[in-house]
C-alpha cells in the first residue's frame, strides 16, 4: 500500500513540473501615461479646429510588478485602455470638444494601436474615453508590454477651442502572468 501511495505521489509530483502552467502566477497591474495638452490659440478666429498633439513614454521597468517579475513574465492580457480627462484650464468659458477624428495611440517601433473618436467628445474634468479592443487591438497593447521596452503614448487631433490646456491620463489595465520556473 506504501508503494502506491509512493507511487501516486510521485506520479502527481511528476504532472506537475511537466505542466509548468501550474506554477504560473497572475497579477494585476496598470500603466498609466500622463498627457499634457496644450491647445494654442488660433492665427485666424474663423478656424473650425484647432491642433493639438501630445505624447508621454511609459517605461514599463518603472512599473512594481514588472520590477518583481521581469524576464519571468510570459503573457499579457490587456482588458482595458481608458483616457481620464483629469484637468482642464482655459482662457474662455466656452465648452471645450475633442472633435470627431482625434486619435489616441499607443506605439513602439512598428507597431500601433490606436482608436479614433468617431464622433466630438466633450473634455471636463472625469470625462472617460474607452479604447475598445477592435481589430485586437489589445492584442497589440499586449505585444508592446511583453517587450518590457519603452512605449508611447499620443493624443492627436482638434479641439473646437484654442487657448486651453488639458491634462489626461491614460490607463492600460492588464493581468501579467509569470512563471517561476523560466
Amino acid at each position: 500500500m506504501k508503494s502506491y501511495l509512493k507511487l501516486f505521489s510521485l506520479a502527481v509530483l511528476a504532472m506537475g513540473f511537466a505542466s509548468c502552467s501550474l506554477l504560473d502566477v497572475e497579477v494585476d497591474t496598470e500603466y498609466t501615461a500622463t498627457l499634457n495638452i496644450f491647445v494654442e490659440e488660433p492665427v485666424m478666429k474663423s478656424t473650425t479646429g484647432v491642433a493639438f498633439s501630445a505624447s508621454s513614454t511609459v517605461n514599463p521597468d518603472e512599473n512594481e510588478e514588472v520590477e518583481e517579475y521581469g524576464h519571468l513574465i510570459e503573457n499579457y492580457d490587456v482588458s482595458e485602455i481608458v483616457a481620464v480627462v483629469t484637468s482642464v484650464n482655459q482662457i474662455d468659458e466656452l465648452d471645450v470638444v475633442f472633435l470627431a477624428g482625434s486619435t489616441f495611440s499607443i506605439q513602439q517601433g512598428s507597431t500601433t494601436a490606436s482608436w479614433t473618436m468617431g464622433t466630438d467628445w466633450p473634455v471636463e474634468v472625469g470625462t472617460i474615453f474607452e479604447m475598445e479592443n477592435l481589430g485586437d487591438a489589445y492584442g497589440m497593447v499586449a505585444d508592446i508590454l511583453l517587450t518590457l521596452d519603452p512605449f508611447n503614448v499620443t493624443a492627436t487631433g482638434e479641439t473646437n477651442v484654442g487657448g486651453v490646456s488639458i491634462t489626461m491620463d491614460v490607463t492600460i489595465r492588464s493581468t501579467l502572468t509569470a512563471n517561476p520556473l523560466n
